[in-house]
Formats: C-alpha cells, structure tokens, sequence
C-alpha cells in the first residue's frame, strides 16, 4: 500500500468542505494554540427519519431542542474561542423553528453555517436560500438502490425524497466551483456491507459534479449496534475500498490522500479543533467520543462539561478537553510511531468506544490505536 507515496507530490490534494474539513496543519495549528476552527452542535432531537446507524439512541436526550438565545450564546463562545464555522446537526436541522434566524446569525457574524440534512425538506426556495446565505451543506445519499436507502433511512419513500433534495441543491447553484479547493456541497454515505458495492459510482458522482464525498465507516454506536450489527465492515473490505476510491483518485481526477484516515481523501483531526454539543449541552471532543455517559467523569451526579452550565471557555481548557486536543502525544500502540502522523491520528471515536467496552479507563480508551486502520 506504501507503493506511490514517495511520487505523492505529482497529484494535487483534494478539495475541502468548506467551513467543515480542514488540512491538517491547519487543525494541528490550532490545538497548538487552543484555538476552535468550527464548533457543531445539535440544535435538535427532532427528525423525520429513522436512520438505523443513527448516533442517536432510544430515549437517549431529555431535550427537544435547544432554544435560540441559548444557541447564540454558545456560537457567541466559539467565536470568541477563534471557531469560523458552525456545523449545525440534530434531529434534523431544518425542522428547527428558528432555523432561517439561526443561519442569519451565523452568517451576520462571518461566520459559516454547514448544514447537516437528510434533504427531506431541502425545496427549491429552501436549496436557494441556504445558497444566497454562504451555507454549506452535506446531504444523505447511503444507497442508489431505494430499497437499501429506504431501510437505512427506517422510511418508505426516503430514496424518491433525498433524490429530490439533491436535485434542488444542485440548481441552486451548491456545485458551481468558485474555489477548486472548497467546495460548498458534500454527500453523505455511511459505508457498510449494503451499499459498499455502491461507493465507487457515488464517488465519480461527487468528483464529476464537486461534490464533497463524506464517506464514513459504519461504526458500533448508537442504533447501529441495535439494527446493523451484522453489517460492519472488516479491516480487508474498508483496505479494498479506500484504495479504490485513492485509485480512482489518482488516475482520473489527480488527487492523492493517505488511505488510513478515519474519513475518505480527509484527514481527521477533529478533537484537536473543534467540539461537539448535543441537545442537552454536554460538550464531546467529536460525535462519538461519549465522555458524558461515561460516570468517572460526573460530579455530584452531573456531567459538568455543559454549557447550560459552564462557560464553554473552561470547558475547552478543562484537564480531559486539553488532553484530547493533545492526544498524538500520548498515542499508543502502531499509532504512536506512524509514520504518518502528522496527516492522521486515526478514528479516536473507534478507540475510544472499543477501549470503553475493554473495560479501559476514559484517557487510556481515547489514546490506544485505532484499530479500524489497516496499516
């Protein structure tokens, strides 16, 4: 898999989402200096699908939603903490009541909304608005089969639907290409043994439209481990589809990526320059390292990493916050001598869940080796 790299020169990088993917220097940069490049937060619970990898699990928030001035409180903090876009998610973000005033707030302050929506209720009107305001926006796509789509989704019709939505993005201008390297659209795809036949034609899709192709490895959280635990994919079947996708890459598109990136073509370094809000204020290094549920770290019954509770500034320099921006310090096993380590630090979501389930401590789970990579 080593063969190339030393030619990787020769291709260009491929482009970002603009407001939601960074280059690693970048991210790397502002861990260094405590400094936020985006912050995303779930602005509901609410949603008009059922998708069964969905983070979310039963019963799990006490919210519905957070409410407008509490929301502009926090993105005033971010901001404050150096963030330059918010990533807006729930539920689903469009069934927000405030939703437009939202993004005009965001958008007074310089700031860029990225959108998070299954494109249900992206209309015409909607797609053009979202447009005109700077947004970007990352729409669902897990299948071009509807049967497999509507199954994922947990609704009939939701292929016929998301088709629709991804057609209004499109004439309202979302892949014109203005910068080559930021793009302000990207798909969604959750990659597993349904639909991992499928992501090469998604692929040339996005590249041939630019589209950012935000494809994730189906992971065991949420309700996935309920309804999708049969159809994780091992390391051999997420090798022979990074580097197909790398090939494809390369060959007809002159881009090169390192493949052992939790995230396709993009590094991820997410816990060192952002953070995570869900519905009910508790504050997570990214959307699947789950310290809120994890009881070693509650005082007096409370998770106190809450921002209806705590000013998000001490929650960002708090002891775990400021051990997680810094994590490649303390990486352990393959990951702590890769020689890639400046381009990645692989899926801390991954080691922490599975050291969680080991029995490992918090700090001892987030640092082991992320054994979803397959170097």
């Amino acid at each position: 898999m080593n063969q190339g790299f030393e030619n990787r020169s020769r291709f260009k990088k491929p482009p970002l989402l603009h407001g939601y993917t960074f280059r690693p220097e970048q991210a790397r940069m502002a861990g260094c200096q405590s400094k936020l490049l985006s912050i995303r937060i779930e602005i509901n619970n609410i949603c008009n699908f059922r998708c069964k990898y969905c983070y979310h699990k039963d019963h799990e928030y006490e919210k519905d939603e957070i409410e407008f001035i509490v929301l502009q409180g926090i993105i005033d903090q971010a901001y404050d903490l150096g963030a330059g876009s918010v990533v807006i998610s729930g539920g689903e973000p469009l069934l927000y009541p405030k939703f437009q005033e939202l993004i005009c707030f965001i958008n007074n302050k310089k700031m860029i909304p990225v959108v998070l929506t299954n494109g249900l209720l992206v209309t015409n009107d909607v797609a053009s608005y979202l447009y005109e305001k700077n947004v970007s926006v990352i729409a669902k796509l897990d299948s071009l089969r509807p049967s497999v789509q509507d199954y994922c989704a947990g609704l009939s019709g939701a292929y016929i639907e998301i088709q629709a939505g991804l057609h209004n993005l499109i004439q309202a201008g979302f892949t014109q290409l203005n910068n080559p390297e930021l793009l302000r659209m990207g798909i969604s795809v959750v990659c597993n043994r349904m639909n991992v036949d499928e992501v090469e034609e998604i692929w040339h899709f996005c590249r041939r439209h630019n589209i950012f192709p935000d494809i994730r490895i189906l992971k065991p959280v949420g309700m996935a481990k309920k309804y999708l635990s049969n159809y994780y994919l091992d390391n051999e079947s997420i090798k022979r589809c990074k580097t197909k996708m790398l090939t494809i890459d390369r060959e007809h598109y002159g881009f090169d990526w390192l493949p052992y990136t939790p995230v396709f073509a993009c590094s991820c370094f997410y816990p060192s320059c952002s953070l995570y809000v869900t519905v009910d204020g508790n504050v997570r290094p990214c959307p699947i390292v789950r310290f809120d549920e994890n009881r070693s770290f509650f005082k007096n019954g409370l998770y106190p990493y809450n921002v209806f509770h705590r000013n998000l500034k001490d929650i960002y320099s708090s002891e775990i916050f400021c051990y997680a921006r810094n994590v490649e310090k303390y990486l352990e096993g393959k990951c702590s001598d890769c020689l890639f380590l400046e381009e990645c630090i692989g899926c801390r979501g991954n080691a922490y869940n599975i050291g969680i389930e080991q029995g490992l401590d918090p700090y001892q789970a987030f640092r082991m080796e992320c054994l979803q990579c397959f170097k």
